[in-house]
């Protein structure tokens, strides 16, 4: 079985996701006093807010179709774990 792992994460999409979009973005969003009621509903958000990135960003519909095809590869629980274990306040006392 071939391993698609990048640097630690579950493969390059998750990886690159994390670093160039959300590197350092869970304070500011703990900052905001935003709280989810769990990691699903954390990594929903956090797949919402690439998705309205690209959205807002993309003139060009053959490029929204690459970034919107490469963002399919990412693990976003994944994503949502790493944000949760860098802010705890992120999901609500009592919730994993």
């Amino acid at each position: 079985m071939e391993d698609n792992t990048y640097n630690g994460w579950s493969n390059y999409a998750t990886w690159r996701v994390m670093l160039e979009v959300f590197d350092g973005d869970a304070h500011y969003r703990a900052e905001n006093e935003e709280e989810y009621e769990d990691i699903d509903e954390l990594a929903e958000v956090l797949k919402n807010s690439v998705d309205d990135m690209i959205a807002d960003n993309s003139g060009d519909e053959l490029i929204a179709g690459w970034a919107n095809a490469f963002i399919e590869d990412v693990d976003w629980y994944e994503i949502a774990e790493a944000e949760q274990e860098q802010e705890p306040k992120l999901i609500k006392k009592g919730k994993k």
